[in-house]
């Protein structure tokens, strides 16, 4: 899936299909959690194998996404979680494998992913944002609207693999990216970035820095958990006999911390001391 589009355009009204052309549809083929569309303002559930037509807006909640199948076998999209995009067109013009087909979504916040297959040199598949869309002829990419609490709004744009083409307005002026496998551009915040090391030699990318090595770790000590006596056995060496039985140290008796009593002693009985009388 290689190669870019030639440089985008705005989208073209709908005309009335012709006896070669026909209106293109999207198929749900999955969906998880709360995700809703819309073909005329009211938003209801949204179906596995339902078919939408163009115009369709599908909104999705917290924790939900969806994917569908858009304009026939053009393109796979996944609608992921807290995001909003309107199918906004699909023709095809002729039959068969090899028809030309034009499909315009518009992103108009969150993000989307997209996988689309090949396309004929006569066929158009274009993503709009606020500021700026992406043009394709085959490639994986993603596409991340944000609106930020100053009321600007932030477009940007990944290429997965194969090339993007990217116009956006960018303070005023129309600037063009073209995007290779693993650059991402946000317009209007610097230069295209990420992917560098696929076309550039490894010895570019700054020197890797690695982690301090880890501190010592103490040799393991066993403790017997109990000798046989009242005390647990103290700590014995890895290197000695785990079942050695090791006697328990003896406990210091507790220190004095106040005066010394003192114990009186009787008089001592002398040879001259009458001996007691018996009775």
């Amino acid at each position: 899936m290689t190669g870019c589009a030639s440089p985008p355009s705005a989208p073209t009204p709908a005309s009335s299909p012709s006896l070669s052309s026909s209106l293109g549809k999207a198929v749900v083929r999955a969906v998880h959690g709360d995700v809703a569309y819309a073909t005329n303002g009211l938003f209801m559930p949204l179906k596995v194998n339902m078919q939408l037509p163009a115009g369709t807006t599908i909104k999705s909640s917290p924790d939900s996404d969806a994917y569908l199948q858009v304009n026939g076998l053009t393109s796979s999209i996944k609608v992921t979680e807290n995001s909003e995009v309107e199918l906004t067109k699909m023709d095809v013009h002729g039959t068969g494998p090899s028809a030309d087909t034009e499909t315009v979504l518009t992103v108009k916040y969150g993000t989307i992913l997209y996988s689309v297959r090949k396309l004929s040199a006569n066929s158009r598949y274009e993503v709009h944002t606020p500021n700026g869309l992406a043009a394709v002829r085959g490639t994986d990419f993603q596409v991340t609207v944000t609106a930020l609490a100053t009321g600007k709004v932030l477009a940007s744009y990944t290429c997965v693999t194969g090339q993007l083409l990217v116009s956006a307005d960018v303070d005023g002026q129309n600037v063009t990216k073209v995007l290779a496998t693993g650059q991402s551009w946000v317009p209007g915040e610097g230069d295209v970035n990420g992917g560098q090391f696929l076309f550039g030699s490894p010895f570019d990318l700054p020197p890797k820095v690695f982690p301090p090595p880890p501190a010592v770790v103490p040799p393991v000590v066993l403790q017997q958990p109990f000798n046989g006596g009242a005390a647990p056995n103290p700590a014995v060496d890895v290197g000695q006999n785990p079942y050695k039985r090791v006697p328990p140290a003896p406990i210091p008796p507790p220190p004095i911390t106040g005066p010394v009593p003192t114990v009186p002693v009787p008089n001592p009985i002398t040879p001259d001391s009458p001996s007691p009388s018996h009775h």
